[in-house]
């Protein structure tokens, strides 16, 4: 399935993101380099959670 408003990965920017299904719980993936998120209880919760970004200075 294609999913409009999701982030690029921000790892290797690939647009291409792949949510699945594993025991009930969701999570998105990356089809590029297939970095994915921890699992969330629903496909709304795992795309979100993949569009999340970290702010601020994250440099040691």
């Amino acid at each position: 399935m294609r999913y409009d408003n999701v982030k690029p990965c921000p790892f290797c920017g690939c647009p291409s993101v792949t949510v699945k299904v594993i025991s009930g719980y969701y999570r998105a993936k990356c089809n590029g380099c297939e970095s994915r998120t921890g699992y969330g209880g629903s496909e709304k919760e795992a795309l979100e959670r993949w569009n999340k970004r970290t702010t601020g200075n994250n440099n040691g």
